[in-house]
């Protein structure tokens, strides 16, 4: 499906995007470096015989692309129905790429009373013997269902402000028993080589001073 109209796009929710026959060098870093951006550049046409990565869910091609790349691409797109985009100039690239993959700041951005306060129905939901990112990932789902719209970044840290709050570890606790053995045998290893390094200097001191005497000695015996 071929989308030439200018407007705001609709974010993916998986997959990445493909842009091919540009330079590289003209888009920014928040592109260049986005994990769900393959650039295929102009000045690097090693990528001709390639196909396109597995999971592209948007292709963008420049027109200053060979009529070869042009067709073998389109081809291959409309084949696997992944949308074509064919706009004109790296800015507009760069403006729909960032809309297809949500980059760049919010429009709106709730204060954190109103987002703790919107959040609040979902703390007795908290299991504190999981880790920050699960309890995310079910408290999303309980989000889901009392309707409540947010993210599993904000779950999160809704999470570690409650633990914080009640002065409890991230650390499952499954894990934390482990832990806590690890750090024990440590601490008690870091005492014994404590002791041992007290125990080496006193040796040393002592031999030190059983030299000295044995030296005087041996002066008072004149040898």
């Amino acid at each position: 499906m071929e989308m030439n109209e200018i407007k705001p796009l609709t974010p993916l929710s998986g997959g990445v995007v493909l842009i091919v026959g540009v330079k590289s060098s003209n888009l920014d870093d928040e592109i260049k470096s986005h994990p769900r951006v393959v650039i295929w550049d102009s000045q690097q046409e090693h990528w001709t015989d390639k196909d396109m990565p597995a999971n592209t869910r948007a292709v963008f091609m420049t027109r200053f692309l060979s009529h070869a790349s042009f067709g073998k691409i389109t081809a291959e797109a409309r084949k696997r129905n992944i949308n074509i985009f064919n706009p004109d100039g790296t800015g507009l690239i760069a403006r729909q790429v960032k809309e297809l993959l949500s980059i760049g700041p919010k429009v709106v951005k709730e204060s954190k009373e109103k987002v703790y306060g919107k959040l609040n129905p979902l703390i007795p939901s908290i299991d504190f013997s999981l880790g920050n990112a699960e309890n995310a990932r079910q408290l999303m789902v309980r989000a889901k269902e009392l309707n409540i719209e947010t993210t599993e970044a904000s779950l999160a840290q809704l999470v570690k402000v409650q633990r914080d709050k009640q002065g409890r570890t991230a650390v499952p606790k499954s894990i934390q028993a482990k832990v806590d053995v690890a750090v024990e045998m440590l601490d008690n290893a870091i005492k014994d080589m404590t002791d041992m390094r007290a125990f080496l200097i006193a040796t040393v001191e002592e031999n030190k001073t059983l030299k000295a005497k044995l030296e005087g000695f041996k002066k008072l015996l004149g040898e």
